[in-house]
């Protein structure tokens, strides 16, 4: 088991012990978006400030490993198409 706290490090988890298995079972619900930027403290709301505004950009999808194996007859088939993702 690996902890990660981002997507990103969920990904390149994934594809570092991905390259080594035959099978890859997996359990975690990512987000599709997460912040474009990261606030270093609090954002503090002011009485006769805007609302700040939230830039969100995509997540990658990477939960795609195990369900290609049923969709290809055989073993070597699936494993190229997942190994080519």
């Amino acid at each position: 088991m690996e902890k990660v706290e981002t997507t990103a490090e969920l990904q390149a988890a994934v594809q570092a012990k991905a390259k080594n298995v035959d099978a890859l079972i997996m359990a975690a619900a990512v987000a599709d978006f997460r912040p474009a930027d990261y606030a270093a403290s609090k954002i503090k709301k002011t009485d006769d400030g805007p609302s700040p505004v939230i830039t969100l950009e995509r997540n990658p999808d990477i939960g795609l490993f195990g369900l290609q194996v049923g969709r290809y007859p055989s073993r070597p088939l699936a494993m190229s198409r997942i190994r080519s993702r």
